[in-house]
């Protein structure tokens, strides 16, 4: 995180907590600020405060699902698995939302309960194709679908869903892990060290390159 980001993650946590301070009770608006400063406290690292702030929000909007998904994640980050699992579950019943079908998808990949991640992954695709937020090729639900496939051992399926978007993966290698992964355990070796070149190229000392070398003995 970056100086900037945290200072402007900290001017929020002060701007909601003045607006806390000064709502009336139970209004919406003060669910807002809740929803807001839990966000923060969240991306900051502090999630138990994080916590407080998003079930306080949740109390105030009730049956919210955006608030719900903001809640199940920061679960998810405390290594609260299952309350994530049921709360994302909660949410879709509630809104049937790409995000959080994605968003249980990587909670159910963490149980590696990888069936149930990849239908998750699969209804999140179909639905972000129409979705009127969609911005362009999803690299999260790519991965995703190409974890949990990799760990259903469908490996030529694992590495067609990686490659799929690995073209405009320009944040780092975590495709590129992926569908290398897929083609070392499908007996598909021979073609590793093209790919594993190309993505050097393209993300020098990338730590999930870097992880993937190392278990298959190349480093």
């Amino acid at each position: 995180m970056d100086i900037l980001t945290a200072d402007n993650l900290v001017l929020t946590i002060a701007v909601c907590t003045d607006a806390i301070n000064s709502l009336e009770p139970e209004s919406e608006s003060l669910g807002v600020a809740y929803l807001k400063r839990g966000v923060a406290n969240r991306n900051l690292g502090n999630f138990d405060q994080s916590v407080i702030d998003l079930e306080q929000s949740l109390k105030i909007l009730k049956q919210n699902a955006s608030v719900m998904r903001m809640l199940a994640w920061t679960y998810r980050e405390m290594d609260r698995t299952d309350e994530a699992e049921d709360l994302y579950t909660d949410a879709l019943r509630i809104d049937d939302h790409w995000q959080a079908r994605i968003s249980r998808c990587v909670v159910r990949t963490d149980l590696q309960r990888f069936s149930d991640a990849l239908s998750d992954c699969r209804i999140a695709a179909e639905k972000y194709a129409i979705a009127d937020d969609a911005e362009g090729p999803n690299i999260d639900i790519a991965f995703f679908t190409a974890h949990a496939l990799n760990g259903l051992g469908r490996y030529d399926e694992a590495y067609e869903a990686a490659v799929s978007e690995i073209k405009h993966a320009d944040v780092n290698g975590r495709l590129y892990f992926q569908a290398l992964t897929a083609l070392w355990n499908g007996d598909r070796r021979e073609e590793v060290p093209a790919l594993l070149r190309e993505g050097l190229q393209r993300y020098p000392d990338d730590p999930d390159i870097e992880y993937f070398m190392k278990q298959a003995g190349l480093r």
